[in-house]
């Protein structure tokens, strides 16, 4: 299985993604890195029950950031940003 794009967030496109990997693979590691805060809570909710249907995903990892913090988050990505094109 090579790399796909797919929006998590549409239910039929997450669940046929996620039935293809347990089918070609067994001791699967999901990992959303930098991924959940961008979803609204049902979406992860839903996610978190897709990866679990899935025998061959046996962990996930993923970071969690309390709401408070992501405007001090959002705020400094967005001044690497402006550092990034100064370089170029």
């Amino acid at each position: 299985m090579g790399r796909s794009s797919v929006d998590l967030s549409q239910p039929d496109a997450r669940r046929a993604l996620l039935a293809d990997v347990g089918e070609a693979s067994t001791g699967v590691l999901a990992v959303t890195e930098a991924l959940l805060l961008y979803l609204e809570a049902d979406v992860v909710a839903a996610l978190a029950r897709d990866l679990a249907a899935v025998p061959a995903i046996r962990t996930w990892i993923t970071d969690l950031l309390h709401p408070a913090l992501l405007p001090i988050v959002l705020q400094r990505w967005q001044g690497l940003g402006a550092d990034a094109e100064s370089l170029s």
